[in-house]
C-alpha cells in the first residue's frame, strides 16, 4: 500500500505539473496586437481648419493614436509712414531659422514697415483615448496696426499692439495666437505664435519658438524689445526702457511661470500657470499709468485685457483665450498701450505692447512679452507631450493664420487589441 500510494502520488504530482504548464499557458494566452486595421488603410483626416477659434474633435472608437500638425498664428505688422511703398520686401522675425534667432524676408502688400513674426509649426504622433474629446484651438493672426487702429491680438492669447504718436505712422501690431490640441486635462501639442511688428523695418516681431527653444526676440533684440517665451512654459519678461515704459509680461503654463512686466509695476506681470492651463498676459504701461497684471490659469475665463481707449488711435485689446484660462491684464488711461491676451489650456497670453508703434507678444506654452519704444513683440514657445513620436518642428516662412490638422491611419493607429490563443492540453 505504501509503495502503491507513493506511485499514485508521483503520478498525481506529474499530472498537476502538467496542468501547471497548461495553466501557465492559459495565463500567457493574451497578447497585444497594435494596429488591427486593414493593411494599407489610407490615413483619415479627423480635423483640419485654419479658422481661428476653439472647438472639439472626437476620437473614433478603436483609435488610440493620432497625428497632429499645428501652426501658430503670425503676428500683425506695425509702423511705417502711410506714404511708404505699399508693396515691398519686409523683414520678418526669424523667418526660416530653426533656432528662432535669425531674420528672413517676406513679400507683402501691406504698407507696414515691420512685419509680424511667423508662427511655429509642430508635428507629432500622440496617444489618445478612444472615444474621447480633444480640445482644439486654432490660433488667429494678429491684427495689423494702422493710423486709425492698433493691432488686436489673435485668438489664442495674442497681446494687443500699442498706439501711435503720429498721424503718419501706423500703430503697433498685435501678437498672434497659439494653436493647441489637448485632452480635457492636459496639452498634447502646442505651436507658439509670432509677436507683433513695431515701428521700423528692423523692429519685426519675434517668431514662434521651435521645440526646445524660446520664442524669438522682437527685432534686433535688447531690453526694449519684447522677449520670447521660454521652452519650459515660463512667460517672457516685458520690454523696458529702464525708465518709465514697460511692456506686459507673458503668461505661462508652468506653475509660477508668469513673466514679470517691464519695469514692473509699470508693465503688468503675466499670470502663472497650473502646469496645464496658462495665465493671462500683462498689459503695457507708461509712467504712473500702469498695466494690469494677468490672472493665473484656472482662475479666469480667458478674457483678454483691454487697451488704452483714451489714446489716438486706441491701444488694442489682447486676443481671447479659452475657458478656465487666466484673464489678460488691461491698462490705464494715458498709457497709450495694449492689453494682454487671455490664457487657456496649453498656452499663456502674450503681453500687451507699451507706447507708440510697439508690437505685442505672441501666445504660447510660454508666451512672448510686449515691446516698448517702437520695438517688436516676442514670440511664444512650443510644446509636445512626453511619449510623443514622429516629432518635428520648424518656423514658418511667413506670418499668417494658424492651422491645425489631426489625422489617423487605422492600419497603425488602432488600439492594441487582445488576441486569445486557444490552449491545447496534451497527455
Amino acid at each position: 500500500m505504501r509503495a502503491g500510494g507513493t506511485t499514485r502520488a508521483v503520478a498525481l504530482r506529474g499530472a498537476v505539473a502538467g496542468l501547471g504548464v497548461a495553466a501557465t499557458a492559459l495565463v500567457g494566452v493574451v497578447a497585444l496586437a497594435a494596429g488591427s486595421g486593414p493593411a494599407g488603410a489610407a490615413s483619415t483626416t479627423l480635423f483640419s481648419s485654419s479658422t481661428s477659434g476653439a472647438t472639439s474633435a472626437t476620437v473614433p472608437a478603436g483609435i488610440c493614436f493620432v497625428s497632429v500638425t499645428a501652426n501658430g498664428g503670425g503676428g500683425g505688422g506695425g509702423g511705417a509712414s502711410t506714404d511708404a511703398a505699399s508693396t515691398q520686401n519686409h523683414d520678418v522675425g526669424a523667418g526660416s531659422s530653426p533656432t528662432s534667432s535669425a531674420g528672413g524676408t517676406v513679400h507683402s502688400a501691406v504698407a507696414n514697415a515691420a512685419a509680424g513674426g511667423a508662427g511655429a509649426s509642430v508635428s507629432a504622433r500622440v496617444a489618445v483615448s478612444a472615444g474621447s474629446s480633444l480640445t482644439v484651438v486654432v490660433g488667429g493672426v494678429g491684427g495689423n496696426g494702422s493710423t486709425t487702429a492698433s493691432g488686436v491680438g489673435g485668438f489664442g492669447g495674442g497681446g494687443g499692439g500699442a498706439s501711435s504718436d503720429s498721424s503718419t505712422f501706423n500703430a503697433g501690431g498685435g501678437g498672434g495666437g497659439a494653436s493647441v490640441v489637448a485632452t480635457a486635462t492636459a496639452p498634447l501639442v502646442v505651436a507658439g505664435a509670432g509677436g507683433g511688428g513695431g515701428e521700423n523695418s528692423i523692429d519685426f516681431g519675434g517668431a514662434g519658438g521651435v521645440l526646445g527653444q524660446p520664442g524669438g526676440i522682437g527685432g534686433t533684440g535688447g531690453a526694449h524689445a519684447g522677449q520670447g517665451g521660454l521652452a519650459d512654459g515660463t512667460g517672457a519678461t516685458g520690454g523696458n526702457d529702464g525708465g518709465t515704459r514697460g511692456g506686459g509680461g507673458g503668461g505661462g503654463v508652468k506653475v509660477n511661470g508668469g513673466g514679470p512686466g517691464g519695469n514692473s509695476p509699470i508693465g503688468g506681470n503675466g499670470g502663472n500657470g497650473t502646469g496645464s492651463i496658462g495665465g493671462g498676459g500683462g498689459g503695457g504701461g507708461l509712467g504712473t499709468n500702469h498695466g494690469v497684471s494677468g490672472t493665473a490659469g484656472g482662475t479666469g475665463s480667458g478674457t483678454p485685457g483691454s487697451g488704452d481707449a483714451s489714446a489716438t488711435p486706441p491701444g488694442a485689446a489682447g486676443g481671447s483665450g479659452t475657458a478656465s484660462g487666466g484673464n489678460g491684464g488691461g491698462t490705464t488711461a494715458g498709457s497709450d498701450s495694449g492689453g494682454g491676451g487671455g490664457g487657456g489650456i496649453g498656452f499663456g497670453g502674450g503681453g500687451g505692447a507699451s507706447v507708440f508703434e510697439s508690437g505685442a507678444g505672441g501666445g504660447g506654452y510660454g508666451a512672448g512679452s510686449g515691446g516698448t519704444l517702437g520695438l517688436g513683440g516676442g514670440g511664444g514657445s512650443s510644446f509636445v507631450t512626453t511619449g510623443a513620436t514622429n516629432v518635428s518642428s520648424t518656423t514658418l516662412s511667413t506670418p499668417g493664420a494658424g492651422q491645425v490638422t489631426i489625422s489617423f491611419d487605422p492600419a497603425t493607429d488602432s488600439c492594441p487589441t487582445p488576441v486569445v490563443v486557444t490552449p491545447r492540453f496534451t497527455g
